[in-house]
């Protein structure tokens, strides 16, 4: 019986572990998962980040129907229109500076804001801005004081 010595080398297969095609293969499947879904990601940030803009274009004809309803007229459109203030005598036409004391950009900041006015109408624009800016089917949208919003449809709205 032969013993074994230092120069045998052992022939067992526990060797454990992953080969480098089994590690690409691995690399290649996250990669194909990721190019599907970032895309799809991204397009539902700018659907979330829309909302920004349809709130406050909401808020602001919310705040002008307010307006009109003490004043029978929309205020004028100022310089900028939307910071001006809402003083006491705000149906007085003599009265200078008269707004409904708003921002011009969205809450979150994802949208400026133009206001452009008459005594018996409005529109308010939210024009996309920073990373929204991407957004190209809804780039820019307006609500008037008929209701009417730009880009029609469910899309943008």
């Amino acid at each position: 019986m032969k013993r074994a010595g230092p120069n045998i080398i052992n022939q067992s297969n526990n060797e454990k572990g992953f080969t480098l095609i089994e590690l690409m293969i691995v690399v290649v499947i996250i990669g194909i998962i990721a190019a599907i879904a970032y895309p799809s990601y991204m397009g539902h940030m700018q659907n979330t980040r829309r909302s920004d803009g349809k709130i406050t274009l909401t808020e602001i004809a919310n705040r002008l129907e307010k307006f009109y309803a003490m004043c029978s007229a929309y205020p004028p459109t100022g310089d900028p229109g939307l910071t001006d203030n809402w003083p006491a005598g705000a149906c007085d036409p003599t009265t200078p500076n008269v707004g409904i004391e708003y921002s011009t950009t969205s809450p979150e900041g994802h949208y400026a804001l133009s206001l452009a006015t008459t005594a018996s109408s409005f529109t308010i624009t939210a024009t996309a801005q920073g990373i929204q800016a991407d957004d190209t089917a809804c780039a820019a949208m307006t609500l008037d004081s008929t209701g009417a919003k730009t880009p029609p449809g469910r899309v943008c709205w």
